[in-house]
């Protein structure tokens, strides 16, 4: 399933000694941004979009540091390559935000079977109301439309996070917000 590798015993040290040396780092910035009394935008703002940023690079996304807006766009643009090579894949258009119509691309359109045991509920029309959790998915044999459809969903997350974060942020800033920065 989805089981990370177990990290050897000399990285995980090191790993736990980097994070050691990152406290005094911490403790000062925090220090400093609690007397310019921007804690809370550290916490609500930069924080979580940190955790966005680190998606991002994963999955190769540049970011311009100005304009997240860009960013977002070019996401957006992703998202549109996704969803019509998955159409050209199923041949027929698939709502990937839809986890049932996922399910029905995956296991009626092409045919992949179901991982054992995975039973699926009847709707009262009779059709099967399949689903489609990550989880699910990773247990699917190797297949185009599988990736597809979990780069999808990571970035569609992105997405909502660069947008709930451009909401929580107001409008957009050019330049700094204290002089030190």
């Amino acid at each position: 399933g989805g089981e990370a590798l177990p990290v050897p015993r000399n990285r995980l040290v090191a790993m736990a000694a980097e994070a050691f040396l990152a406290v005094p780092v911490i403790s000062c910035l925090l220090q400093r941004l609690g007397g310019e009394r921007l804690l809370e935008s550290f916490w609500l703002v930069e924080m979580p979009f940190a955790v966005v940023l680190a998606w991002m690079e994963h999955f190769g996304i540049g970011c311009q540091t100005r304009d997240p807006l860009f960013t977002h766009s070019h996401i957006l643009y992703r998202l549109a390559a996704l969803q019509e090579r998955v159409r050209e894949l199923v041949g027929r258009h698939v709502r990937l935000s839809s986890s049932e119509d996922v399910g029905r691309a995956l296991f009626e359109d092409l045919g992949i079977p179901p991982p054992a045991r995975t039973k699926f509920k009847r709707k009262n029309n009779g059709r099967v109301a399949y689903r489609s959790p990550s989880e699910l998915l990773k247990q699917l044999p190797a297949n185009l439309v599988v990736d597809h459809v979990l780069e999808h969903r990571s970035l569609s997350h992105a997405a909502r996070r660069i947008e709930a974060l451009l909401r929580a942020g107001g409008a957009l800033r050019s330049e700094p917000r204290c002089a030190g920065c």
